[in-house]
């Protein structure tokens, strides 16, 4: 038998091998996902949520985050949260894994510095913006709006450096609450969430929330957020309201765009609920412009610092500022330090009771409300966030102003307050005067702390709480017009200087020029200037009050003011004068409220009182003069007696002598001031 080896070449036409390519109609990525499930963590050595996507819905372009598991009927794909996937054109899925750091990254003080003071100059910036964006002059002119932005853990690391406080305090709570409550990865580029929760937030629905992810090579790094006071949210425009429904339209968290795909339908729904639907509208979109412009340069700056996250440089300044923080309240002698304040209710209604206890302990304070009033059927209520934002603002203008608000300046505070009560109301409690009782809490807790270290504290101020005229109506031409104002008084002496004049304190905001508010609306601006020597006078005098007077032409008419407010008896140094003087075609009506505090060294026994005349031109004329406060038409006085106020100090004592007082039915019910 005989073997043969034979080789054979064969040759065949050649036909390049091509990929098809990925052909899907889905463009949102949430149509991919399938749910969550719980897996293992290498990283945190923890079971934690994995977000799980279908692989055979998957387009081209699709981009995620981990922590993610990708699931097929061959094989499955588990990614780790510090990795990130990108689908091209072919189906291929290409993951990029980043490398597991052993330490974090740490900064010099120099380095650190310059990047902090970048980081507040990219906040100020979007700050900016609203000014040039924003349609109501409440936003642009009174600056009643707050810009911020977080770390991926939604831990507050940069807040504006005009801001609003009892704003910037509640979102620094409910921000954090908001974007912890979904997994990170579930977030997708040019999301942009809207909110308008009081319980969640700053407290009532004018304050409105747009809340955006930040995206930096494919993955969440940051969020920035903004919150305005919308002049107009809907809804009854009173003080007097029952519950939360009545007070305007409710947006709970919602995607007000969608992987950069606006929602119409809820742009419409709340165009359609509001009385001045462009103003609205384009301040919602100013806010997203401000997001836009937060996220663009921080970006930036972490292309230019070479940064692959700020979760490091966030807990580098977050632990700087606690560490200040701590070392400041460490200078305070420990105790327990008590306050019982009254804030008197409007007409009928019965009295505030306050009861504040601020314990220092080592480096932390806590602040309890134990024994204050319960909730009321009216507007003044307050929510947990908003109570703490200005219990906050006390503490840390007390004890350390000058270091950066953050994270860190928030966790040594600590506050309690009975729930179903009038400073953490309960829902559906009405809510949209709640800064008639909240800003009332800065000047509790300056009472308290002023045992301790009376030297860091101010007196009384004439702008707590910040008073509010809502004014609307229609044009001659049948147009309907809605503004707001916001005025303040006297700001209280401290030890070493005299009190700022016409203060929104401790609102923070600023006064709407007059030709701002005459562009904007029908009326006219008759007169507004300071009132000499209205102010508390001391070693240090207390700023003075201002006074105005507005003039509806004859061709249009006007609603308003409608003040949301009880009058409250602790302001012992600034003055609170707050003259408003309103004329119309139709009828003639003067209002004027004065408030003078006298605090005076020498005598440290004198009364406060209060000057109300009501002065009716048409027909009748009469004038009302006494001691107490008044407000709308069924008026209840109360002398209070204002204590000394030596080398600054200032204390208030005693008064509970009270009287029912009417003025009669020449005041007409809508204009009180």
């Amino acid at each position: 038998m005989e073997f043969v080896t034979f080789k054979v070449r064969a040759t065949l036409p050649t036909k390049p091998f091509t990929m098809p390519q990925l052909t899907s109609d889905e463009t949102r990525l949430d149509t991919c996902i399938k749910g969550q499930r719980k897996a293992f963590s290498v990283l945190q050595k923890a079971y934690i949520d994995f977000t799980v996507y279908d692989r055979s819905r998957l387009f081209a372009n699709a981009c995620f985050a981990g922590p993610a598991i990708i699931e097929e009927r061959e094989s499955t794909i588990v990614m780790g949260e510090d990795s990130a996937a990108t689908v091209d054109d072919k189906g291929f899925v290409w993951i990029r894994i980043g490398e597991e750091k052993n330490e974090k990254q740490t900064f010099d003080p120099i380095t650190l510095e310059i990047l902090w003071r970048r980081l507040v100059s990219i906040v100020d910036e979007a700050d900016a913006s609203v000014a040039r964006t924003a349609f109501s002059s409440l936003l642009r002119d009174a600056h009643d709006y707050t810009c911020m932005f977080t770390d991926s853990r939604g831990q507050e690391l940069v807040q504006g450096t005009f801001c609003t406080p009892g704003q910037a305090g509640a979102m620094a709570l409910g921000v954090k609450k908001i974007i912890q409550s979904m997994p990170l990865s579930s977030y997708r580029e040019g999301d942009v969430f809207i909110v308008n929760d009081p319980w969640l937030l700053a407290g009532h629905l004018n304050d409105v929330c747009v809340l955006s992810p930040i995206f930096f090579k494919g993955k969440p790094v940051a969020f920035t957020a903004c919150v305005f006071h919308h002049s107009d949210i809907g809804g009854r425009v009173s003080s007097d309201n029952r519950e939360v429904f009545e007070e305007g339209i409710y947006v709970p968290v919602t995607r007000l765009y969608d992987a950069g795909v606006l929602n119409e339908d809820l742009l419409n729904m709340i165009r359609w609920n509001v009385r001045t639907p462009e103003e609205v509208t384009g301040d919602l979109r100013s806010q997203v412009a401000a997001n836009h412009v937060c996220a663009e340069k921080i970006v930036e700056m972490m292309t230019e610092e070479h940064l692959d996250t700020l979760d490091d440089l966030a807990d580098e300044i977050i632990s700087r500022t606690e560490t200040s923080m701590r070392a400041a309240i460490e200078k305070i002698q420990d105790g327990t330090y008590r306050h019982k304040g009254v804030i008197e209710g409007a007409g009928s209604r019965p009295d505030i009771r306050i009861r504040v206890a601020v314990t220092v302990d080592g480096s932390d304070i806590h602040v309890d409300f134990d024994g204050t009033s319960d909730q009321v059927d009216w507007g003044v209520n307050v929510v947990y966030n908003f109570t703490y934002a200005y219990v906050f603002m006390a503490v840390k203008s007390a004890f350390d102003p000058d270091i950066p608000i953050n994270e860190g300046a928030i966790r040594p505070v600590h506050m309690t307050a009975p729930k179903g009560s009038v400073i953490n109301c309960r829902f559906p409690a009405a809510v949209a005067a709640r800064m008639q009782v909240g800003h009332f809490m800065t000047e509790m807790v300056f009472n308290a702390l002023g045992q301790a270290t009376p030297d860091r504290v101010i007196a009384g101020s004439g702008g707590t709480p910040a008073q509010t005229n809502i004014l609307y109506g229609k044009r001659g031409s049948g147009k309907s017009w809605h503004t707001m104002i916001i005025r303040g008084g006297g700001m209280g002496a401290s030890h070493n200087m005299d009190g700022h004049h016409c203060a929104i304190f401790p609102a923070n905001g600023a006064n709407t020029p007059v030709e701002i508010l005459e562009s904007d609306t029908p009326l006219i601006v008759v007169e507004r200037g300071l009132v000499p020597d209205s102010g508390g006078p001391g070693f240090q005098r207390g700023g003075i009050g201002r006074q105005m007077t507005l003039r509806v032409p004859m061709a249009d008419e006007s609603d308003g003011p409608r003040r949301a407010a009880p009058p409250s008896r602790f302001r012992p140094a600034g003055s609170c004068i707050h003259r408003t003087v309103f004329s119309a075609a139709s009828r003639s009506l003067c209002t004027v409220f004065e408030k003078r505090r006298i605090c005076r060294s020498q005598r440290p026994d004198l009364s406060g009182s209060w000057r109300c005349h009501h002065l009716c031109v048409r027909r009748r004329r009469w004038i009302w003069r006494s001691k107490g406060t008044g407000s709308g038409s069924g008026l209840k006085g109360r002398a209070v007696r204002i204590c000394e106020c030596r080398t600054g100090k200032s204390r208030l004592s005693g008064g509970d002598r009270s009287e029912n007082l009417d003025p009669g039915s020449g005041c007409h019910p809508e204009i009180t001031t």
